[in-house]
């Protein structure tokens, strides 16, 4: 008798120390995703702010160059879209964090908030298309003004 209720003790323990590993490897996968998420982000976010910079810095070296007149509007408007990009690839963080309130946060696709942080992500990266399409198509008409 003594020796089934040690065995079915064992087992109980096994199950349970089972269950504490499972729990574990969930904790991780959520944390390493959380992290490759955030990851993303920041990247989107620094692409677009050293983007806006380099169109300032060369606003700023080309403001007294003769015929560089034309290139002018179109370098401002385009770190203005960098810089929206930059406001919104940090908005998602925000996003990120309302999305772990919602109980069904943790599977992608899930959760509506989820839907929201790609289409921020799509946004990101479109907003640095457009800016740097903005400044490349500034530089050529400039150009075409010159020669």
């Amino acid at each position: 008798m003594a020796l089934g209720r040690d065995f079915i003790q064992q087992l109980q323990e096994q199950q349970h120390r089972a269950n504490q590993l499972e729990a574990e490897r969930d904790n991780l996968r959520t944390q390493l995703n959380s992290e490759i998420l955030n990851i993303g982000h920041r990247g989107l976010a620094w692409i677009n702010a050293v983007g806006a910079g380099a169109l300032v810095t060369w606003l700023q070296n080309s403001w007294d160059k003769t015929g560089m007149e034309p290139l002018r509007p179109w370098l401002i408007a385009g770190a203005a879209v960098l810089l929206l990009g930059v406001a919104i690839a940090s908005s998602a963080f925000w996003l990120r964090y309302r999305n772990s309130f919602d109980e069904r946060g943790n599977t992608i696709g899930e959760s509506p908030w989820w839907r929201w942080i790609r289409n921020f992500t799509f946004a990101a990266i479109g907003c640095f298309v457009l800016g740097m399409g903005l400044a490349i198509t500034g530089a050529i008409r400039a150009l075409a003004a010159i020669g």
